[in-house]
């Protein structure tokens, strides 16, 4: 998962770019994503998919962790179990 700090802010929040490899088995309700360059993710500039899936990317608030919601171009969630393995979700974050 290459996870590269892009830029900061005016009050000095990191902004980080992270690749990730969609599962080959969606778990229902999303999978999560560790912010390793960051303790908090504060919000979600950014997100999207390789292959022209809707994604929503939800920070927990309290950790540097994201859950990675997948949607089809018809705006339903992905069922569980879809093999999205060939997909690759970029996420830009912000926080420290």
């Amino acid at each position: 998962m290459p996870e590269h700090v892009i830029g900061t802010t005016a009050e000095g929040r990191l902004i980080v770019l992270t690749q990730v490899g969609a599962p080959s088995s969606y778990p229902a309700g999303g999978f999560t994503v560790t912010i390793s360059s960051l303790s908090l993710v504060e919000f979600v500039l950014s997100a999207y998919s390789s292959g022209g899936y809707i994604v929503e990317a939800i920070p927990s608030g309290t950790s540097n962790v994201v859950t990675v919601r997948i949607y089809s171009s018809g705006g339903t969630e992905v069922a569980s179990g879809t093999d999205l393995s060939a997909e690759t979700v970029t996420l830009v974050t912000v926080g420290y």
